[in-house]
């Protein structure tokens, strides 16, 4: 996956029937607009960040 190729980012992992995923990163050498126009550009769908201390969405 190309988001892996972006400096900073330590691991990445992605589910893609559930079409979410998870990105561990260095926030000193990378940021959250950084990988997620990445993972835009390079999927062609739209990425959205979420705070993983934040409470799940219900469906």
């Amino acid at each position: 996956m190309a988001v892996k190729r972006i400096e900073g980012v330590q691991e990445a992992e992605f589910a893609y029937p559930e079409g979410t995923g998870m990105v561990r990163f260095d926030t000193t050498a990378t940021s959250t607009e950084a990988i997620v126009t990445e993972l835009e550009r390079a999927t062609g769908f739209r990425a959205v960040a979420r705070d993983p201390r934040a409470a799940p969405e219900s469906h």
